[in-house]
């Protein structure tokens, strides 16, 4: 069976669904959000939940695979997500934002997109410099930027969206308040080219109408799947840092009724991102301060209850004060030359050596309760099984044959033994050289295969009464010929 998802991204769901099953038995309030940023990765969670696939593994599955779900059920760690408690939301579409920009089509997806007025808000975290390249902006065009906001909370207030906005300005223009004309019309065209071009969908261009993400539903046992996989680097950083920030003041709220003893629905949340990398890069930002806005939130997120589970290939390429808040990491198969790096000093030279070797479903992990790493397997995530996987599972199931099946294992001994001192003849030969095999029907790449496994395996590889009559077949002719 082959898992196409990613080391990291499976080890998060498994830590997801583990910290949701003992929520559930505590009574704690958590949620989730994860952002799914490469193709399907997260955006069919539920998949095979109805079909008790998880007593399927334990039953029929390899050791290591029986195990772990042995040990699943065991702390009653459900491995299903609900249907109910999962909702996915992707931007819209630029040519219609009311369709889902997402690899996903069967109508579960819900779109969200904003528009000026999510920027016009005194109290969002939307502004017009996030929307444009930091390498176009100057602090002569930062300053028109920091005017135009001006203007909105002022005298432009009617102004409802970015094409409004833009015909606010007159062409040809010398001087703007202050401001050179050849900068006003280059934050212009950039306004026009990011906000009608390349970020269109995620936000409105010609109209004021909005669809958010209710992340004030959001309740206990929920997980959120935001699919940001059609954005640019951009536009993903700036729908993170938007739900980042709404749920940090979210969450603080809540804290602050906590504290006077109020009910309240949510005590934490949990977010999951890949490529964390492209959020908080190590080195240079990019630009605004929403770097820097990203990494006081992962610095102080778990005071109010905003926990961060951060993956991504290569841990020197995040911010250090990122990594430095993370109180737990692991690592999965990486090669040599990465583990060099300083971040992974707390790894010996024989445990590196051990990382870099790794196999898929296992992780070191370092925690501040255990004096050294620990070497872990996690179970795969139910909703990467294929139907040839689940078909294999089934098929393990079956009743092993009985002592009638005798015979035929006595055939396929007696093949092996007349194969002995053959081995410079190829399959081939013999599916030309016995015509009665051909009449069965089945071809000659057929043939091929049964016959690599009888050799290399010994046994049958599908059992059939066809495949068995080819043994006897050709058994007649090994038998009839000169070894």
């Amino acid at each position: 069976m082959r898992e196409r998802l990613a080391t990291k991204t499976s080890a998060a769901i498994f830590l997801i669904q583990s910290i949701l099953s003992r929520a559930k038995r505590e009574r704690k309030k958590i949620a989730v959000i994860a952002f799914n940023v490469k193709e399907r990765d997260l955006l069919y969670l539920e998949k095979h939940s109805d079909i008790q696939l998880s007593e399927l593994v334990e039953e029929c599955g390899s050791l290591s695979e029986k195990r772990i779900a042995e040990i699943c059920r065991e702390y009653n760690v459900s491995l299903e997500f609900d249907a109910k408690t999962l909702k996915y939301f992707a931007p819209g579409r630029a040519s219609d934002p009311d369709t889902p920009h997402s690899l996903r089509g069967d109508g579960t997806v819900t779109p969200f997109y904003w528009s000026l007025e999510s920027v016009k808000r005194k109290d969002g975290n939307i502004r017009l410099a996030h929307l444009l390249d930091p390498d176009d902006l100057d602090e002569r065009a930062i300053g028109v930027l920091a005017e135009i906001e001006d203007l909105l909370d002022s005298d432009w207030k009617d102004v409802e969206h970015f094409y409004g906005l833009l015909n606010q300005f007159q062409t040809g223009q010398q001087n703007w308040r202050g401001h050179s004309g050849a900068t006003v019309a280059k934050v212009r065209r950039l306004l026009r080219v990011n906000c009608g071009e390349i970020l269109r969908g995620l936000f409105s261009f010609d109209d004021s109408s909005e669809k958010d993400i209710p992340l004030e539903k959001l309740r206990a046992g929920h997980c959120y799947v935001i699919d940001i996989q059609s954005l640019n680097d951009k536009g993903r950083r700036i729908v993170f840092f938007n739900i980042l920030s709404r749920l940090a003041a979210m969450l603080e709220t809540f804290k602050n009724e906590r504290d006077q003893s109020k009910d309240v629905p949510l005590d934490a949340v949990i977010v999951f991102v890949d490529e964390l990398n492209k959020f908080a890069p190590s080195g240079r930002g990019f630009g605004h301060g929403l770097k820097d806005q990203i990494i006081e939130i992962a610095a102080r997120g778990r005071s109010v209850g905003l926990v961060l589970f951060g993956a991504e290939q290569f841990a020197s390429g995040i911010d250090k004060e990122v990594y430095g808040n993370c109180s737990t990491h692991f690592v999965g198969r990486t090669e040599h030359v990465e583990l060099t790096d300083q971040v992974y000093g707390w790894i010996s030279r024989d445990l590196k050596y051990v990382a870099s070797t790794l196999r898929k479903g296992s992780l070191l992990c370092k925690h501040a309760l255990f004096a050294r790493p620990l070497l872990l397997r996690f179970p795969r995530p139910l909703h990467t099984f294929e139907e040839s996987d689940i078909e294999d599972l089934l098929e393990a199931k079956k009743p092993k044959p009985t002592s009638k099946a005798a015979p035929d294992e006595d055939d396929l001994a007696r093949l092996l033994k007349l194969l002995k001192g053959r081995s410079n003849q190829s399959p081939v030969t013999y599916y030309q050289a016995v015509p009665e095999i051909r009449t069965l029907g089945m071809g000659q790449p057929k043939f091929t295969s049964w016959y690599k496994s009888w050799v290399a395996k010994k046994r049958y590889q599908s059992g059939s009464d066809t495949e068995k009559s080819t043994v006897r077949f050709l058994i007649g002719y090994l038998e009839k010929s000169p070894s």
